[in-house]
């Protein structure tokens, strides 16, 4: 999962999906944001309300309130193209239910995110930290630059895409808080620095054997299966999220989280 810089062209695509969640209490829908450079917006999805949104007043009241993107992205004069259905259907926006987890304090992202994003807090508006690489999303071409191209760096230049969780009610990132708990527990008693999970559960008290775990231990999926049913499908995610502010995910990313706890600690035992 990529780790969004707050103070990117990245950040203000993903947080203009999260701020349309605020005119809205339905608790599945879903936003995708994608911006054309150099100053067209697409808002697509799905919401079953029928609501109608005036996106561009939407958007004018967000950079009121952020007025650090008008400076990003060099305009305030954005064209906005509204796509989003009434149709209650997340298939093609969450893209699998499979989630690489790491064994680091924040599952989600592995250490040379962790380590990048503390780095680029104050870096180049236009870096998104991936799994392995840093991404330059600009329309221009770079000059070289010591400080970035010290780094793995790949260049994209016409489009940047909002991405899960943000944009997607708090119902629907329960799939991603849930399978975080899981890894975070496995990882207590499995020697591994990466899982991989599919999960399509908003909460632990909804596991069932459709869930899978895949690692590169000795230990089966099947055992894996069992134990995670046993000993972590009665944790009550909704409770633990209940006061929970969303938005946290995207200010503070590599912050402790709720969810991130250890559960049944002397149950979680494989022999």
């Amino acid at each position: 999962m990529n780790l969004v810089n707050p103070k990117s062209i990245d950040g203000y695509v993903n947080h203009f999906a999260d701020y349309i969640l605020s005119y809205t209490n339905n608790i599945h829908i879903v936003i995708k944001v994608t911006f054309h450079f150099p100053n067209i917006m697409v808002v697509s999805g799905s919401d079953h309300t029928k609501t109608i949104y005036n996106f561009n007043k939407i958007h004018k009241d967000f950079l009121t309130q952020f007025p650090m993107y008008e400076e990003i992205i060099g305009t305030k004069d954005i064209t906005i193209v509204d796509l989003l259905h009434d149709q209650y259907n997340h298939k093609g926006f969450i893209n699998t239910f499979w989630m690489t987890l790491h064994n680091t304090p924040r599952p989600l992202f592995n250490s040379y995110q962790l380590s990048e994003f503390v780095l680029m807090e104050n870096d180049d508006p236009h870096s998104i930290i991936n799994e392995d690489s840093i991404t330059i999303q600009t329309p221009y071409v770079l000059k070289n630059n010591d400080k970035l191209y010290s780094r793995r760096i790949k260049e994209v230049n016409y489009m940047v895409v909002s991405s899960y969780p943000f944009g997607y009610s708090k119902d629907l990132r329960g799939i991603m808080y849930t399978s975080e708990f899981i890894a975070y527990n496995l990882f207590r008693v499995l020697k591994t620095d990466k899982l991989e999970i599919y999960n399509h559960s908003m909460s632990p008290l909804f596991l069932d054997e459709d869930i899978r775990i895949v690692c590169n231990h000795k230990y089966s999926e099947k055992k894996l299966v069992s134990l995670v049913l046993d000993t972590l499908s009665d944790y009550d995610l909704e409770s633990v999220v209940e006061d929970y502010d969303i938005s946290k995910d995207f200010f503070e990313p590599i912050a402790d989280k709720p969810w991130i706890e250890s559960w049944k600690v002397g149950d979680m035992v494989l022999f």
